[in-house]
């Protein structure tokens, strides 16, 4: 198999699949034998299916996406859960690689429940992104924790503020429309003579302009 298809069956560019061919072997590699060539893109292969899968999962809506990035950025317990559901499909260790966790942290985390605090965390992730959603992103961490209060969770607004920090819910600010024009004066107001009507026989028949409010920022020199 040429380089040419092996970039194409990953859906990678060539400079790409170079980069990664000479960060993993040497020179000496390409003239001797190819079975270690074969093993790193075969794992290449699997970690690339991998995260297709994901970015799937996020496009038909079935993943937790925040800007995208769905299950990468959830907390590792949501990460640890999701390796278990696919480590039947894949290799263990891939699957870590993929979603940035070690497998001996896999296995830890198999070995031990859930603590109730995690849980906790959890049900208030889940709330804090439902709150987030349906009030067009503009909740910080203060209306948020007072949000929580109403729905009868005991929660810190610290506790908050570190549940948004991690999970990257963060305030969309929105510019509200700003008046420029003060019609409320008791100076002459010149008459709209063409009163919308712009149709002309000749040049230099009707001008018209536009004036664009400009900020400026004044500094002591």
């Amino acid at each position: 198999m040429s380089r040419k298809q092996v970039a194409a069956d990953l859906g990678i560019g060539m400079s790409t699949l170079n980069k990664w061919v000479a960060q993993h072997k040497h020179d000496d590699l390409m003239s001797g034998p190819h079975d270690d060539l074969h093993k790193e893109l075969a794992r290449l292969r699997t970690e690339n299916r991998i995260l297709k899968e994901e970015r799937a999962r996020e496009a038909d809506g079935t993943a937790n996406s925040k800007k995208g990035n769905g299950i990468l950025c959830e907390p590792k317990a949501m990460r640890f859960k999701f390796i278990d559901k696919k480590k039947a499909e894949h290799p263990l260790n891939l699957l870590c690689k993929a979603f940035n966790v070690s497998p001996s942290g896999y296995y830890d985390w198999r070995k031990r429940p859930m603590s109730e605090r995690q849980r906790k965390d959890l049900t208030l992730l889940s709330n804090i992104r439902t709150i987030h959603k349906e009030n067009y992103q503009s909740y910080g961490r203060e209306r948020m924790t007072d949000e929580l209060r109403d729905l009868g969770f005991t929660v810190s607004e610290k506790r908050v503020a570190r549940l948004m920090k991690d999970n990257n819910i963060r305030v969309i600010r929105t510019h509200a429309f700003k008046k420029t024009t003060d019609s409320d004066h008791n100076f002459n107001v010149a008459p709209n003579l063409l009163d919308g009507d712009f149709t002309t026989s000749g040049p230099n028949q009707k001008w018209a302009g536009h004036i664009s409010p400009m900020q400026f920022e004044m500094k002591a020199a």
